[in-house]
């Protein structure tokens, strides 16, 4: 009488594991929509001012791909969502008195009082530049949002949407000259 599950009747290495021999790795894609937002967005679908750089709403060169300072727009974004979300978004991760590394808390408190400076440039919450920045930069619009974005890289604008990529640049912008 044998315990536990039976074996598998299948080939194995001299060891007794199950064999892996011949076997090739298979790579899934996804669904449709996953390849399709793969292939129009490269590596940047992830997050709105990641679309809106591929598709040359942060600003196009003369050979009709994104330019420099569309590349500089989307570092200072991505700098400031990635600084503000553990900070003021959830609260500090860690002890204050050392950073990631765990050394002496000068990491934390420079990294904190950068983004505070930062904040304080982009400016009072509940402006429409406001708005429109934290709803491009800031808010968690992972695989699609905000509606104005989306209508705009559907080349469907509705009015004021064009104003709301604007207003989110212009702040952007005057965020990226003060540092």
């Amino acid at each position: 009488m044998g315990k536990g599950r039976p074996r598998k009747a299948v080939k194995r290495t001299p060891s007794g594991q199950i064999s892996r021999a011949g076997k090739v790795p298979t790579r899934t894609a996804g669904n449709d929509k996953a390849v399709e937002r793969a292939r129009r967005y490269r590596s940047n679908g992830h997050d709105p001012v990641g679309r809106a750089f591929e598709t040359g709403l942060l600003g196009r060169g003369e050979d009709g791909r994104p330019s420099q300072a569309a590349r500089l727009r989307l570092d200072m974004a991505r700098a400031l969502y990635r600084a503000y979300w553990p900070m003021l978004g959830v609260g500090r991760i860690g002890c204050t008195l050392g950073d990631s590394s765990g050394s002496s808390g000068d990491g934390n408190l420079k990294s904190e009082q950068w983004l505070k400076r930062q904040m304080d440039i982009i400016g009072l919450q509940g402006t429409s530049e406001r708005s429109a920045f934290d709803e491009l930069v800031l808010d968690g619009h992972f695989d699609e949002g905000p509606v104005w974005l989306d209508r705009l890289l559907a080349h469907s604008p509705r009015t004021g949407d064009q104003e709301k990529i604007e207003l989110a640049i212009a702040v952007i912008d005057r965020v990226a000259k003060k540092t």
